[in-house]
């Protein structure tokens, strides 16, 4: 074995190559791994080294053991004179193909250079990816473009179905999209299992391309074999701009996947509190559950996500609903702000008598879900869950009240801004007030309250407003307050 010529080789040493050369070694002979003095000497850049040996008779086609050939290395680098040297002496084209690699890298004039003698355009590797795919992949628009100039097949695809297209979708390589795009490529080509270049776009956030392919006429709720659209994995990865995007492009806000999970649930259960918002503003079902009877409330629960299970449930979300096991959203609630919440809002004397104590805010909380639900009055009859757990959270408040008990406000705050959204909103209070002597008895609890004399002193300039608009409205005609 003749380590020295290799060696020489390697390092650009020409003189040295040479002096061995004269000496009538073998040119061929390589080191243990199968490099041969030509194939170090192409990697390495060394011209007047690869022309001595060329000179001298080396095999231009000879391998390394990986299968790399000199011709192969010298694309890979970029030594554009070398190709052509290694070119002129016969090298083989396709063998290794160099091709591949050069676009690869995005070496434009070798992919030129070896284009020319007839390389194979669309020679793939053992993925499958062509020297097309592998451009795209990497953004190559100049290599993209030669290589669609020289009749690139445009729509071939790897082993897993992805296409050109997806590779630089998947990348955010704008302008070769728009390259394949004008070229002819099938926008809607997707992977064996789904997932089309707007998906991936979609998926990583790639705002123009996305509108792009939307303007290429890209299908927007076209989904994955599992059943994720677009939409759905833009919001189970937080891009917001691009759920607006897909929405204002007529994306499907409640498509479910095959086991029944929706956009809103993933965003939920991620904790994406603006991209919750923005499917809520597009008339998201907030109910809307899984096979297994979770919803976007029970995943934003499960989640510990108090700003997110408050946006649930001021857009109506029941609190109520049980899974397969009969485990209410309140049994998987672990963060005591949550369970409060749950707790008010809840139908369920059960459920509330799990509350310690009820927030400030959760009473805010009330009055905004039943602006939301009493703003549709063919809903109207679904408040009274929410309007009998209200009251009895009055009731376990100042139920049995004594002069010595604390004496929270908010409660009759809270029926002072119910009713005031219910006037505000022209809704018929003659009707709200027969439901509510149905099922709660508003006049005896709230009477019941003011018996007691701190409580009278502390509450009643927040009820009395209350009463005196009802009895203006000839809603109530008098007030009686029953013997304690």
């Amino acid at each position: 074995m003749n380590i020295n010529l290799v060696l020489a080789a390697q390092n650009g040493h020409i003189d040295v190559v040479k002096a061995i050369l004269a000496s009538n070694v073998s040119v061929d002979q390589a080191a243990n791994d199968d490099t041969t003095p030509l194939f170090t000497a192409a990697l390495n850049g060394h011209l007047n080294v690869v022309n001595a040996l060329l000179t001298t008779g080396a095999n231009v086609n000879q391998a390394k053991n990986t299968g790399a050939t000199p011709l192969f290395v010298a694309a890979q680098e970029g030594h554009l004179e070398i190709v052509n040297a290694l070119l002129a002496s016969n090298a083989s084209v396709d063998q290794a193909n160099p091709l591949f690699i050069a676009a690869h890298e995005g070496h434009l004039d070798v992919v030129n250079a070896i284009l020319r003698v007839g390389a194979a355009i669309n020679q793939a590797i053992n993925d499958g990816a062509t020297p097309l795919f592998v451009a795209a992949l990497n953004g190559h628009l100049n290599v993209v473009n030669a290589l669609l100039r020289a009749g690139a097949a445009i729509n071939q695809a790897i082993n897993d179905g992805a296409i050109p297209l997806l590779a630089a979708a998947l990348n955010g390589h704008l302008n070769v999209v728009n390259a394949l795009l004008t070229a002819d490529a099938n926008v809607n080509q997707a992977k064996d299992n789904g997932v089309t270049p707007l998906y991936v776009a979609a998926q990583n956030g790639h705002v123009d391309v996305v509108k792009t392919l939307l303007a290429s006429k890209a299908s927007v709720g076209q989904a994955k074999d599992n059943g994720t659209t677009p939409l759905f994995v833009a919001a189970q990865e937080g891009k917001l701009s691009v759920v607006s995007i897909l929405l204002s492009a007529g994306a499907d806000v409640n498509q479910p996947t095959v086991n029944g999970a929706t956009p809103l649930l993933i965003a939920a259960e991620k904790g994406y509190l603006d991209i919750v918002n923005t499917l809520l503003t597009a008339d998201a079902n907030v109910n809307q559950a899984t096979d297994d009877y979770a919803t976007p409330l029970c995943a934003a629960v499960f989640s510990g996500n108090v700003d997110i299970v408050n946006a649930l449930i001021t857009k109506g979300a029941d609190v109520d609903i049980q899974d397969r096991s009969k485990n209410s959203v309140f049994d998987y609630a672990v963060d005591d702000k949550i369970k409060k919440t749950l707790a008010i809002v809840s139908s369920k004397q059960e459920i509330l008598n799990k509350s310690i104590y009820i927030e400030p805010d959760v009473f805010s909380l009330i009055g905004d879900r039943f602006r939301h639900i009493i703003s549709k009055s063919d809903e109207f009859l679904s408040i009274m869950p929410m309007i009998n757990t209200a009251m009895l959270a009055v009731e376990r408040l100042y139920g049995n009240c004594t002069t010595s008990d604390p004496v929270p406000l908010l409660p009759s705050e809270l029926w002072l801004k119910i009713l005031g959204i219910a006037v505000n909103l022209r809704v018929d209070l003659n009707c709200k007030l027969n439901i509510f002597d149905k099922k709660v008895k508003i006049r005896e609890v709230a009477a019941a309250t003011l018996v007691n004399p701190v409580l009278k002193t502390r509450i009643s300039h927040f009820l009395s407003p209350v009463w005196t608009l009802m009895i203006e409205e000839k809603k109530v005609e008098s007030i009686t307050c029953p013997k304690r």
